[in-house]
């Protein structure tokens, strides 16, 4: 069986000031606080709640090999011939999103860029977490702006546990192809820490 990683974010004054990876089937991980103090944070195990979740974008570019759901396909190869990456046309504020299903907390957001070309593509898009598909979900309230990616393919934004079932990705105003190879979105399978003991 695959042990899956527990992901720990600790926060102080809503900032996140720590983030570790441990062991999920002991449910616990160890997380350096000081030079001279460790602690150890017991939590729920943070699930990718997108995975396989149904999704939209605003246009798909070359028909359906590139369609919204490759994004959320679990596979996060990051090249884009292969067929293993979702695709916009070139849209003036193109988007892209997927539904939860129900409200999370979310505790994160990974976001998985083209690996063989235009990692530019996706710079300053705005990653938004809500319930409203006002806009088709893009006036919920924003988590990150994409910083430049090129030499990092993959991006985490630390969303402080903003609620919402719609996570959309997308442009901000100017024409340009939004392209996702994957979309991990993290919440806590009880939106809440077991414990942290010193």
């Amino acid at each position: 069986m695959q042990t899956k990683d527990l992901h720990v974010f600790l926060y102080e004054n809503k900032k996140l000031s720590q983030y570790a990876i441990g062991n999920s089937q002991k449910k616990t991980a160890d997380v350096a606080t000081k030079p001279t103090c460790h602690l150890q944070c017991i939590m729920e195990l943070l699930s990718n709640v997108a995975l396989n979740r149904p999704t939209a974008q605003s246009s798909t570019w070359y028909g359906p090999v590139f369609g919204p759901s490759k994004a959320v396909d679990g596979c996060v190869n990051g090249i884009f011939d292969n067929g293993y990456c979702s695709c916009t046309s070139d849209d003036l504020a193109a988007w892209w999103r997927v539904d939860l299903l129900a409200v999370h907390k979310v505790t994160a957001v990974t976001i998985i860029n083209r690996q063989d070309c235009c990692p530019d593509r996706l710079i300053e898009a705005q990653i938004l977490i809500g319930d409203s598909l006002v806009q088709n979900g893009n006036q919920n309230p924003r988590c990150g702006i994409i910083p430049s990616l090129r030499g990092t393919p993959t991006y985490t934004f630390h969303c402080n546990e903003m609620e919402g079932r719609y996570i959309n990705v997308g442009a901000r105003g100017f024409q340009q192809f939004v392209t996702l190879c994957e979309v991990e979105v993290f919440a806590s399978l009880s939106g809440t820490a077991l414990g942290c003991y010193f």
